[in-house]
């Protein structure tokens, strides 16, 4: 969630969503390596980041009442 939190300008103007590639891979740069995909997934659904359709690709919602609620850490 501290990776969404550092884009919340990004999302705020893509309609709060990310493409999983770019997602994956920012938080790839910041974990240990090995990290599978299918891992940072299902951590982000867990945290209640919605998987959205984006074009023909997959992506990411982190809506702002769910980055607000991580900023006041209430999940962190």
């Amino acid at each position: 969630m501290k990776t969404a939190l550092g884009l919340e300008d990004y999302l705020a103007e893509n309609g709060w969503q990310i493409l999983n590639d770019d997602f994956i891979g920012l938080v790839r740069s910041s974990l240990p390596k090995g990290l599978a995909a299918h891992q940072i997934g299902r951590a982000a659904s867990r945290l209640g980041a919605r998987s959205v359709k984006i074009g023909r690709q997959r992506g990411r919602e982190f809506p702002k009442v769910l980055l607000e609620k991580f900023r006041l850490g209430l999940y962190l």
